[in-house]
């Protein structure tokens, strides 16, 4: 499985190479620490559309990489893996590191959906860095009423916030994981609240 793996990346990295003056949009799975190397390497810079399921230990790199893309448009991050006990150290390396790749992002980004493999603390840290006037948000995880408040936190100081996606918005709505008063306060600063956009990752969460 392992040497099937190299195999794929070697052939990526090799594709990436050949066209990467020419190459604006990318999708990708199996993303490792060892894809992030070469990507850097070999950085397609007219990027305009990234969308990656990413290992833990590809994620805490991605900064690397992220921060070289200036015109890009669309973000997408997919943790793949297993959730951290949020009192490991692991788990508070990785909030250092997403707070890096907050910091990272590009003025040029329009769209970012993410799903991290951390505690709310993890997500607030990020929202708290990251500065981008982006337009569009999808969370690809199912959300209740105090990761909205992270967002509403966000949208205070980015106004050109236009469009938030839920991942099963209308159910955590009816549910009660995200209550009708809190729905409302994120509506007066959020004009569309509702679910995620489509992706071509599967993500079940």
């Amino acid at each position: 499985m392992e040497r099937n793996i190299q195999n794929f990346e070697d052939a990526m990295a090799i594709l990436i190479n050949l066209s990467k003056h020419k190459l604006e949009s990318l999708t990708m799975e199996f993303v490792t620490c060892r894809t992030i190397s070469f990507l850097k390497l070999s950085c397609p810079i007219n990027l305009t559309y990234l969308s990656l399921k990413i290992s833990t230990f590809g994620l805490i790199k991605l900064h690397e990489i992220i921060s070289l893309l200036k015109l890009l448009k669309t973000l997408i991050i997919i943790e793949s893996g297993r959730y951290e006990d949020p009192l490991s150290p692991e788990s508070s390396n990785k909030i250092n590191q997403l707070t890096k790749l907050a910091n990272s992002i590009p003025i040029s980004l329009t769209r970012l959906g993410i799903s991290f493999l951390v505690d709310l603390t993890g997500y607030e840290k990020f929202y708290k860095e990251f500065s981008v006037p982006i337009q569009e948000l999808d969370i690809y995880i199912s959300l209740d009423d105090d990761h909205l408040r992270g967002i509403i936190s966000y949208a205070e100081k980015n106004r050109n916030l236009k469009r938030v996606g839920i991942m099963r918005f209308n159910h955590s709505c009816l549910d009660g994981h995200i209550s009708n008063d809190l729905y409302l306060e994120a509506k007066s600063l959020i004009p569309i609240i509702g679910e995620t956009k489509k992706i071509k990752h599967f993500v079940n969460r």
